[in-house]
């Protein structure tokens, strides 16, 4: 099944929560999952598929195998495999995954970190440090203000 170009679950694939239901708390499972409802918590459907539909609305931390956006996040996405943000969604928050598709549209306002097992198979270096402003500033040698000699 391809669930890249599947706006939701095939039916009998999984469970569906609808846009009228309101959650607080955890959501845990080990079947995929269309999430169309308002949650303030948690997802962690780790080696299952949850799809965010249009009308989704989660203030949580979203644990997966893969993980279709199409609603409004705020919170941090893990994706064991892949996370797909269709151009309806916004997110709020750190996306961390092996593969990552954005359509074009989608507003994210965060951080992505893609694993370093990804990146290793790609033949890619690890992620190194970044130095901040402060330490380049105070690496830099300080220029000396010019003198002019005048033998008058």
């Amino acid at each position: 099944m391809n669930y890249s170009t599947t706006p939701g679950l095939a039916p009998g694939t999984g469970a569906n929560v609808g846009k009228s239901i309101k959650v607080r708390g955890e959501i845990t499972g080990a079947e995929s999952l269309q999430f169309d409802g308002e949650l303030e918590g948690s997802i962690d459907l780790t080696g299952n598929l949850l799809v965010v539909g249009v009308n989704a609305r989660l203030n949580a931390n979203i644990a997966a195998k893969q993980v279709v956006i199409h609603g409004r996040v705020n919170g941090n996405v893990n994706a064991s495999d892949v996370v797909e943000i269709r151009s309806s969604a916004i997110i709020v928050g750190e996306i961390v995954t092996s593969r990552l598709t954005i359509e074009d549209g989608a507003l994210i306002k965060g951080r992505v970190n893609i694993k370093r097992e990804a990146q290793a198979a790609l033949g890619l270096e690890p992620e190194r440090p970044v130095m901040t402003m402060q330490a380049a500033a105070q690496a830099l040698p300080v220029a000396q203000p010019a003198v002019a000699k005048s033998n008058i």
